[in-house]
């Protein structure tokens, strides 16, 4: 396996897994706004901040993907 493969994998599962944290996220912390539980809104939020590193940690792995592929591209036109 490449390391563009496994890149693209890697990208998925992330996409994935940010995506659903989100909805989650969203969902819990709607309950606690409804429920006017601020304090714990404030709790929840500080503990989502991973949610946000994930996502720069995916850009940077998009932006890996992007120079592999054209580096992948330079090669076969250098053949």
């Amino acid at each position: 396996m490449s390391r563009a493969d496994f890149l693209a994998i890697e990208i998925q599962e992330m996409e994935a897994s940010i995506a659903r944290r989100e909805a989650r996220y969203q969902e819990e912390r709607a309950q606690l706004e409804a429920a006017g539980d601020k304090q714990a809104v404030k709790s929840l939020d500080i503990a989502n901040r991973s949610i946000e590193v994930d996502k720069k940690n995916l850009e940077r792995l998009k932006k890996e993907q992007e120079k592999l592929a054209k580096e992948g591209g330079s090669q076969t036109s250098a053949k």
